[in-house]
């Protein structure tokens, strides 16, 4: 299972590797969980089910992380 150090470097990577230099640095949001019961190392979630999705109306990169 991928971590999210992983998912941080490969869109790093991405980032200097594939992405325009003359576009706007990638914003990240904070981490949104679906179950407040459920703690997934390295993840430490300051939004929770039904708050909004950070930035959901905005597009972007998505990762589910599931245990």
């Amino acid at each position: 299972m991928a971590t999210v150090v992983e998912l941080r470097n490969a869109i790093a990577e991405y980032c200097d590797k594939y992405r325009k230099v003359d576009l706007p640095e990638l914003e990240k949001s904070q981490i949104y969980s679906l179950d407040k019961t459920k703690v997934i190392e390295g993840l430490n979630a300051e939004l929770f089910w039904p708050d909004t999705w950070p930035h959901s109306n905005r597009n972007g990169i998505y990762a589910i992380f599931s245990q």
